[in-house]
């Protein structure tokens, strides 16, 4: 779970917030690496919450994500099948909405976030760390953000690995350059679970072979 160290007898992985300027590296190397660096720095990444894989003793992290708060870029067409997320995104607009929390009649707040720039060191990939990073980075847009819905621009070749996540793809498909990409979107309100990282941190074995349950286990309750 996120919130202990797990022993293993090998290396245990730190997941933490950590600088955007930590993060340009690998989102260079491992996304863009025939491009200038400038190609992944976002006009909005001082306003977005920056996550990285560190292992023990590092400050270099071997896998990145980075969240913000911002609505779906979806028409009446897009979400014609998928009133959910239309439904979510009218409320995100209306400076994030309101539900109504049936237990005590009050109202919260729900944001949609967008994670970009997913990136993971290649020599780490397939042993579950991306996945642990991305359901620690959704589990702090719950606990701190109050986020009800986390969406992405994935690339086509990655929609497997995603929808073996939860993640549903809406919309058409895309093009950034030469790279195709579709929109992909995650539930983060019904999700099971009970634990909320500590401390900001997570600890994780570096395992064999990917770990690909369901995130949904993985998300603590949307705080309240």
């Amino acid at each position: 779970m996120f919130n202990q160290e797990q022993k293993n007898p090998g290396q245990s992985v730190r997941m933490d917030k950590i600088s955007v300027e930590q993060t340009l590296g690998l989102r260079h190397s491992v996304l863009w690496p025939d491009m200038p660096l400038s190609q992944v720095c976002l006009p909005e990444d001082s306003a977005g919450i920056h996550f990285g894989a560190l292992l023990p003793h590092s400050d270099e992290p071997i896998a990145v994500i980075s969240l913000f708060v911002e609505a779906l870029p979806i028409d009446k067409n897009t979400t014609s099948d998928l009133p959910l997320l239309k439904q979510q995104n009218q409320q995100h607009q209306q400076n994030y909405g309101y539900t109504e929390d049936e237990t005590t009649e009050t109202k919260r707040a729900l944001a949609v976030v967008r994670f970009r720039k997913f990136a993971c060191a290649p020599r780490y990939q397939g042993k579950g760390i991306g996945t642990h990073l991305l359901a620690y980075a959704l589990s702090i847009a719950r606990s701190e953000l109050d986020a009800g819905m986390a969406w992405c621009d994935a690339r086509t070749t990655s929609t497997e690995w995603y929808e073996k996540r939860s993640l549903q793809t809406f919309g058409e498909t895309f093009f950034k350059g030469p790279v195709e990409y579709v929109r992909m979107w995650i539930d983060l309100r019904d999700s099971p679970g009970s634990e909320h990282p500590t401390k900001e941190r997570a600890f994780v074995p570096v395992t064999a072979e990917a770990d690909s349950r369901n995130l949904s286990s993985r998300l603590p309750p949307v705080s309240k």
